[in-house]
């Protein structure tokens, strides 16, 4: 039995070799190089997704359906922020709540709720500014 005292290829790790020039933490490297030889494109290797890709994609089919549900969730969020502005009520740019008109200290609407623009003008004046 021979043991390798070696150690991982990847720069700043101190961990032995176990899987050719790599250690356990980064085993997906030597997955990848396995599959990249053997001509398989891969879906993303940094975030450990090593599902092949198909032709004509640049995710795999589970990562695609991720962001699919994402987007999906976004729209639908959207949508109501629409339907609330089609109302006539006004929403904060920051937390998305409804709120009162008012006039900021320039004299126009606001675009924040209340607490959000107190929030901003405590730290507007608080800022140190360099000219």
């Amino acid at each position: 039995m021979e043991f390798k005292d070696d150690k991982c290829i990847i720069e700043n790790c101190v961990n032995k070799q176990k899987f050719d020039k790599y250690c356990g933490k980064h085993k997906k490297y030597y997955n990848y190089q396995i599959l990249s030889q053997q001509g398989i494109n891969v879906c993303n290797i940094d975030r450990g997704c090593l599902n092949p890709i198909l032709e004509g994609y640049t995710k795999c089919e589970k990562c695609l359906n991720v962001s699919r549900k994402k987007d999906e969730s976004k729209l639908i969020k959207v949508s109501q922020l629409k339907s609330i502005v089609q109302e006539g009520k006004t929403i904060c740019n920051k937390c998305k709540c409804e709120f009162d008109n008012f006039q900021n200290l320039l004299g126009m609407n606001s675009t924040k709720c209340r607490s959000c623009y107190e929030k901003q003008r405590l730290i507007e004046q608080n800022r140190v500014r360099v000219r």
